[in-house]
């Protein structure tokens, strides 16, 4: 249930490639991806290049608990020994666990954290000490319902044998919250980060907002919207990219938790909203849903944020989106 964020790129607020006067940008590879974080600065760059780089290392330290490819990080630790008795989570980690079963709740397992099995057996993460036979064997693993937190004691344990959580739909959103917040509270005036795709952003101006642009899925150079983002984030998932082999065939990366195999809607949907953590796991789950059930369940359920939808026709592209997501074009 990886969400990948392919056509979503940003240009400064009245300017083209290059950097307003004032801006300073650094970037960084980091989650397998790479990171580039803007900011408006009073300051010198001897002063403001140390603030990028405390936010850069705060999303480095978050992929020393959250990924599943280091196996010395937490989440292998849990995902290792969390089925044999209750382990003691971080702060983070925790704080994470708790709104990623509430996300996997309201979105009715189209978002699930414990999609870790399916990645094992599609083999669209890193490599498993456990083979799944067959698919059926890789979904009795899954399940939010079977993950159990306990608050007082900050402990988390699985109730099923090969469960695994998996934070690819979420934890760059994570991070991109934790990383805004220490630029926010340096009083910096302006600042967006690009990640892979994914965009969190604020600017104390509203006149001075940031310029979002959601380019074709089949054409990255042809430009379908514009978004004007003030403070919030903007993720977009999509089949068509990131396509995986296993046994010889092409799959998509994006799973549905609920049937553990790879969705079917081609296009993309992209989701705006004040959290990049909600946001991030929203893009995925909307991509599950489909546009009908995916918007409806939008509108009703998770008030201040908004979604379009690409859907593929023999020319080009039609766009659904929820009844307030204009408030963002320009």
């Amino acid at each position: 249930m990886l969400r990948y964020c392919l056509w979503v790129n940003i240009i400064c607020w009245g300017v083209l490639p290059a950097v307003e006067a004032g801006e300073i940008s650094r970037v960084r590879q980091l989650m397998g991806t790479f990171c580039e974080m803007t900011v408006d600065s009073p300051w010198s760059v001897e002063i403001a290049a140390p603030l990028i780089g405390s936010s850069f290392n705060e999303i480095d330290r978050l992929e020393g608990l959250l990924s599943t490819y280091q196996v010395s990080s937490e989440v292998s630790t849990l995902n290792s020994h969390a089925s044999q008795s209750p382990q003691p989570c971080s702060p983070d980690v925790f704080e994470l666990m708790r709104l990623s079963i509430f996300l996997s709740s309201q979105t009715k397992g189209a978002f699930d954290v414990s999609v870790g099995p399916l990645m094992d057996y599609w083999k669209l993460g890193p490599p498993s000490t456990h083979l799944f036979q067959n698919l059926s064997e890789a979904l009795m693993n899954v399940g939010f319902q079977s993950v159990s937190l306990e608050p007082k004691a900050r402990t988390l344990s699985f109730q099923r044998p090969h469960m695994k959580l998996d934070f690819g739909a979420i934890g760059k959103g994570f991070a991109l919250d934790k990383a805004l917040n220490i630029l926010r509270a340096a009083d910096v005036s302006r600042a967006l980060i690009n990640f892979g795709g994914q965009i969190s952003a604020y600017s104390e101006n509203p006149d001075r907002p940031w310029e979002v642009q959601i380019a074709d899925p089949s054409q990255p150079n042809k430009i379908i919207a514009t978004l004007k983002l003030i403070s919030g984030s903007v993720s977009t998932s999509s089949q068509i990219e990131q396509k995986k082999t296993k046994q010889g065939k092409r799959r998509g990366h994006i799973l549905d938790p609920r049937t553990g195999r790879p969705i079917q809607f081609k296009g993309s949907v992209t989701v705006v909203g004040p959290e990049s953590a909600w946001v991030d796991a929203l893009s995925t789950a909307l991509a599950v849903l489909g546009p009908e059930e995916g918007l409806q369940l939008l509108e009703t359920t998770f008030p201040g944020y908004e979604a379009v939808y690409l859907i593929p026709r023999k020319s080009g592209w039609t766009q659904k989106t929820t009844k307030n997501f204009g408030q963002y074009i320009q």
